[in-house]
């Protein structure tokens, strides 16, 4: 068997030589054979992985103009959200997307936002876009309180605690924490159902 201090070569003289009959096989056999240091080492590199997922990113905080402009983009996507659902409750005698789910929405109103990257939430919270399924199948000329009652919103708050919304109305804001504990229980409240249309 070959011994250790073969393991240490200072010369491409003893490489060549390392590798020379009968030393050459037995150095295969270490690289072929799953021993105990490879399992070990093995161990080690999925130990040292495992670690790197758990331990937190240290992400750099964004600065106050960064932040605003996301706020902005983000704005703007909400907005584009809620009128391509208005456009479509136009063209539909007025009743909202039937849903239910939110990609079910998003393929009704499509031909209205013609893009669906404006549906990712820029939130750094990782928060996610979300839709009051309350109206869903709900004739908008009903809905009392349109410039109050809620459509797309983040399902979580940005770091400086105020989330966008969109409302029925059109018109799209970044709320405080105090103006969503108001808003919110619009996403509580009931409205009768037109359902879908048949021919």
């Amino acid at each position: 068997m070959i011994s250790l201090n073969h393991c240490f070569l200072d010369s491409p003289a003893e490489v060549e030589w390392m590798f020379k009959a009968p030393f050459k096989d037995d150095f295969m056999k270490i690289l072929q054979k799953p021993t105990a240091i490879w399992a070990l080492v093995a161990a080690s590199a999925v130990s040292i992985a495992c670690m790197a997922t758990l331990l937190p990113s240290h992400k750099k905080p964004l600065t106050p103009a960064q932040l605003a402009k996301l706020k902005k983009e983000a704005t703007s996507n909400i907005k584009s959200l809620q009128l391509g659902v208005i456009m479509f409750a136009t063209d539909n005698d007025d009743v909202y997307p039937i849903g239910p789910k939110s990609k079910d929405i998003l393929n009704e109103i499509y031909p209205y936002i013609k893009s669906r990257s404006i549906y990712k939430d820029l939130n750094p919270n990782g928060g996610q876009l979300d839709f009051n399924y309350n109206l869903n199948g709900v004739d908008s000329k009903t809905i009392p309180e349109p410039a109050n009652t809620p459509y797309v919103f983040d399902s979580k708050p940005w770091p400086d605690g105020t989330r966008p919304v969109a409302f029925t109305d059109g018109h799209a804001k970044f709320e405080t924490k105090k103006e969503w504990i108001v808003t919110s229980k619009y996403l509580q409240k009931w409205f009768r159902k037109v359902g879908p249309k048949t021919p």
